[in-house]
């Protein structure tokens, strides 16, 4: 990039990122370990106020943490006169935002090297991100990445068909089939596709209930057909291979947002990846019941304690997936009574 980010200061070690019509709101904090910074790559909808608890742990174990609200959601510029349509024009912006993001940690100072953590559609930015600059990262870790969409409703290739079309016909701004504006009221557990556990479905409602202005509704059809496009990118042959570094992935093994089969096949493809697979468990384990939770901390704890081991030039703790990725992974076993 050409020009430099402008950065103002918010409250709380908040920050707010500017280049040109775009402002991202971003946190930054701050630890005494100096084993390099935790980059968190949120989902859609989310807001940096979900991850207090990944950031506690990674400041515990000696690691500076940034996170951020991607354009268009939480706390960054809305992209619609409409704000809480979930839209974007290309997932090439997305990558823009990392940039921006990475350019602020670099000159705040924060801690080098940088470690990725991301979650569903920033797992997928996150594997874009690693091939757009291979050397940005060392390692990362990806909860449920949306390698590809899971859809019920409609068969994958019209839902494709339709968002391209709509995009075509100038109606890219409108709610894509089957999606609506955000509604506290339609927040409700029962049939919901994110979490097992009925207490924290209902913290997290009341996350969005604290944070009204971070909230997001659906998708737009400039949104899905920039997914799909995307998505595309992460099929073509020489994508995996371009990633050069270690990835390991939490798989939900009940997802119903994203296609596990999907993420599979990349892993299969991925030159260093380790699949770690939670039985039972849904699409947002951050949210599940504790014991899928303190799991999945465990799983963060190893990798970062692999990163400060790779600092003193041991490997990192993972493996070459073989033909048969499936030798390559560990099983999370279910909670009791899970």
């Amino acid at each position: 990039m050409n020009e430099r980010p402008k950065v103002t200061d918010l409250r709380d070690g908040q920050k707010r990122v500017e280049l040109g019509p775009v402002k991202l709101r971003v946190a930054l904090h701050r630890s005494e370990g100096g084993h390099g910074t935790l980059v968190i790559l949120t989902g859609r909808t989310e807001f940096i106020e979900k991850y207090d608890d990944v950031v506690h742990v990674a400041l515990d174990r000696g690691f500076d943490v940034a996170v951020f609200d991607w354009r268009g959601q939480g706390g960054s510029t809305r992209l619609l006169a409409e704000p809480y349509k979930g839209h974007v024009d290309s997932f090439d912006d997305y990558l823009e935002d990392v940039d921006f993001v990475l350019d602020v940690v670099a000159e705040e100072g924060l801690a080098q090297p940088y470690w990725m953590l991301g979650h569903s559609m920033g797992g997928h930015i996150g594997l874009r991100y690693l091939a757009h600059a291979p050397k940005a990262f060392r390692a990362a870790l990806l909860t449920a990445p949306m390698v590809d969409i899971a859809i019920e409703t409609t068969p994958r290739w019209l839902a494709e068909v339709m968002a391209k079309l709509a995009v075509g016909l100038g109606l890219g701004t409108r709610y894509a089939l089957g999606q609506k504006p955000f509604a506290i009221e339609r927040q409700i557990y029962s049939g919901n596709g994110l979490t097992g556990s009925e207490a924290r479905y209902q913290q997290f409602v009341e996350l969005l209930r604290r944070f009204p202005d971070h909230v997001l509704g659906g998708v737009t059809y400039g949104w899905l057909a920039a997914a799909f496009a995307s998505i595309g990118k992460l099929r073509r042959p020489a994508f995996a291979a371009s990633i050069r570094v270690p990835v390991w992935i939490c798989q939900s093994g009940a997802d119903t947002i994203v296609r596990n089969d999907a993420q599979d096949r990349l892993i299969a493809q991925l030159p260093e990846a380790k699949r770690f697979r939670f039985e039972g468990a849904k699409h947002e384990i951050l949210l599940e019941d504790d014991p899928w939770r303190q799991q999945f901390f465990d799983v963060l704890g190893d990798f970062l304690d692999a990163a400060i081991a790779k600092q003193v030039d041991l490997p990192l703790k993972t493996e070459t997936p073989p033909e048969n990725h499936e030798t390559n992974e560990a099983s999370v076993s279910s909670p009791a009574g899970g």
